[in-house]
């Protein structure tokens, strides 16, 4: 059950932080003029967007640790899970039956990789 646990938290931090960093990069880009480097120097939204990236890339290595990467590595899909829901609050997109069907497929993949993958 610890292994779950362990599994369960890197999974978590890494997607969701992920999915936020991406909210992050679009918010900035949304908010700029043109794209040029003082653009993109002088935006919070990318820093926080890039470091959410980093802190996505650190939590998949500790996530590795823990599983094989043929298992963890499509688990990393529950990222669009988040992106879907975060968009629909942030940027208010539409929820439409294919992104659910989507959602029900990712969960359907994971919950056969965990089970495949001896995820206890």
């Amino acid at each position: 059950m610890e292994n779950f646990l362990v599994i369960a938290f890197w999974l978590l931090v890494s997607t969701l932080s992920g999915s936020i960093g991406a909210i992050y990069l679009k918010k900035a880009m949304n908010k700029m003029p043109s794209f040029t480097f003082k653009n993109i120097a002088t935006s919070i939204d990318f820093y926080i967007g890039a470091f959410l990236y980093i802190v996505s890339a650190q939590t998949n290595i500790q996530l590795y640790k823990h599983l094989d990467y043929s298992i963890g590595f499509p688990m990393t899909s529950i990222g669009y899970i988040w992106t879907i829901l975060i968009s629909y609050f942030v940027f208010k997109e539409k929820i439409t039956k294919e992104k659910i069907l989507a959602i029900a497929l990712i969960v359907i993949g994971i919950a056969f990789l965990g089970s495949a993958g001896g995820v206890s």
